[in-house]
């Protein structure tokens, strides 16, 4: 992702495939950040670049749910955007060839 120090997940859509989600999951997941908002209230999370582990897990849980999410940086080249029509936006200042390649090896589409 390029240069940044923190990040902004803002979850936009959920509720798309019900059968997807644990909410359980995710709220204990946030409760463990002490973050005890629910998602209708606060539906952003604000995470640093030294939490990398947290920013995973966050990407991978709004993947498997099938929400829509922005992850915003303060850097304003790169962002992520995940929609419930299972493709992902990215924009990065970083070299798009190497990010291009991992993508590639993961088995992911590239359009």
């Amino acid at each position: 992702m390029g240069n940044w120090d923190h990040c902004l997940f803002w979850v936009t859509k959920w509720g798309v495939w019900k059968s997807s989600e644990n909410l359980h999951l995710y709220y204990k997941f946030r409760n463990s950040n002490q973050d005890y908002f629910y998602l209708d209230q606060k539906p952003g999370l604000v995470a640093f670049k030294h939490e990398r582990q947290d920013i995973i897990s966050f990407l991978y849980l709004f993947i498997l749910f099938g929400w829509d999410v922005y992850l915003l940086t303060n850097n304003p080249n790169n962002k992520i955007m995940i929609s419930h029509d299972e493709y992902i936006i990215l924009s990065t200042d970083s070299k798009m060839n190497e990010i291009a390649d991992k993508i590639k090896e993961s088995g992911l589409r590239i359009f």
